[in-house]
C-alpha cells in the first residue's frame, strides 16, 4: 500500500441512483486523512529529495545489474497516483520503475499501488526514464505508461489513469518549478485543484446513469463555486475536460458538489453526484481527483500538496 488518497465518505453506486454524499443525514463528511503507510525515497517535504539515497525494497536496483547511480544525482521529485481500471472493469495495480541507463541499472520507485494510492515524494536521476508497469512485471515489464521525470527544482504529481481510448494515460500536476504550474493561494486563503482524470474512459455509462460525462463545480446550494480563471474574465472549466478547474476557496471547510453538465440545464441546477466537504488550511494547496471506480460509484479522492 502507498499513501492512500482520503476519500470522500460512502460514496452510492451509481447504478442504484444513489447520491453520493456522506452522512445519513445527507450533509457531507470530511474525508478521513489517512497516514502514509510506507516509507519511500523521500518524505512529502521534498527540500531533501535530492540528495536522498535509494534505500531497501524501493529505491534499490536489481541484483546483478548494473551499478546504481551515485545519490548525488538524484533530482526532483515526483509522485505517482494510481487510478487505472483495466478493460474487464477491475482495478490494475502498478509499480513505478526507472529503465536502466547505459551506465547505471534499473531503479524501483514505488511498488504495489492500488486503485487510490499515490507513493510519496521520490527523486531519480535526470536521464532515467520512468513508466508504470502492472505490479510485479519488473524493470522490463511492458510500461504501461511513462511519466515525466522531474528535473532539479521541479515537483511533479502525475495521475496514472484510464484514458478515452482504455488505454492508460497520464495527468501531470506540475507544483514547483515550471511555468505551467499553478500561482499560490492569495495569503490566508487555500487553493483546490480539482480534475477527474478517468471519467472520459466510462462516458457512455456515465452519460446513460446522470446525463453527461462532465461535471460543474457547486458549492452544495444549487450555485457553482467561482474559478481563478472567471476572474480574468474567460469562461469557466468542465470537469472532465483536459484541463484541471482551479478553485481560491476561504480557510476553514469547504463543500464541493459535483453536477452533471448539460448545456441546456442552467449551471449546476441538476442533482449532485458527489458531495464532499474539504478541510483547507490557510496558504495551502489541495489536489481533488474525481473519479470513476471499479465499484461503479464517483468518489472524490484528495491529497495535500507539500508546502514549496
Amino acid at each position: 500500500m502507498g499513501h492512500q488518497f482520503a476519500r470522500a465518505a460512502a460514496a452510492a453506486a451509481l447504478a442504484a441512483g444513489g447520491v453520493a454524499c456522506g452522512g445519513g443525514g445527507g450533509e457531507a463528511e470530511p474525508p478521513p486523512v489517512l497516514d502514509n503507510a510506507r516509507d519511500l525515497v523521500a518524505a512529502a517535504d521534498s527540500s531533501d529529495v535530492a540528495a536522498s539515497a535509494p534505500a531497501g525494497e524501493v529505491g534499490a536496483t536489481v541484483a546483478g545489474e548494473l551499478p546504481p547511480p551515485d545519490p548525488s544525482r538524484y533530482e526532483g521529485a515526483n509522485r505517482v497516483v494510481n487510478l487505472l481500471i483495466g478493460p474487464d472493469g477491475e482495478p490494475v495495480e502498478i509499480d513505478v520503475w526507472g529503465r536502466r541507463t547505459f551506465e547505471n541499472g534499473p531503479i524501483l520507485l514505488a511498488s504495489g499501488l492500488g486503485f487510490g494510492d499515490a507513493s510519496s515524494y521520490v527523486a531519480a536521476p535526470v536521464e532515467y526514464t520512468v513508466v508504470a508497469v502492472g505490479a510485479g512485471a519488473g524493470p522490463d515489464g511492458l510500461a504501461l505508461a511513462e511519466i515525466f521525470n522531474a528535473v532539479a527544482g521541479e515537483r511533479i504529481t502525475s495521475v496514472v489513469a484510464t484514458g478515452g481510448d482504455g488505454e492508460a494515460s497520464v495527468t501531470h500536476v506540475f507544483e514547483v518549478g515550471s511555468e505551467t504550474g499553478f500561482e499560490a493561494p492569495a495569503p490566508g486563503t487555500g487553493l483546490l485543484i480539482v480534475a477527474a482524470p478517468n471519467v472520459e474512459a466510462f462516458g457512455d455509462d456515465l452519460t446513460a446513469e446522470v446525463g453527461s460525462d462532465r461535471f460543474e463545480i457547486g458549492d452544495g446550494s444549487e450555485a457553482c463555486r467561482p474559478q481563478r480563471r472567471e476572474r480574468a474574465g474567460l469562461e469557466p472549466e468542465i470537469l472532465g475536460d483536459p484541463g484541471p478547474v482551479e478553485l481560491q476557496v476561504p480557510a476553514g471547510v469547504t463543500t464541493l458538489s459535483i453536477h452533471p453538465w448539460v448545456p441546456t440545464a442552467a449551471p449546476c441546477s441538476l442533482p449532485a453526484v458527489l458531495e464532499i466537504d474539504v478541510e483547507v488550511a490557510p496558504d495551502s494547496v489541495t489536489l481533488v481527483l474525481v473519479a470513476r471506480t471499479p465499484s461503479d460509484t464517483i468518489e472524490a479522492f484528495t491529497l495535500p500538496v507539500a508546502p514549496s
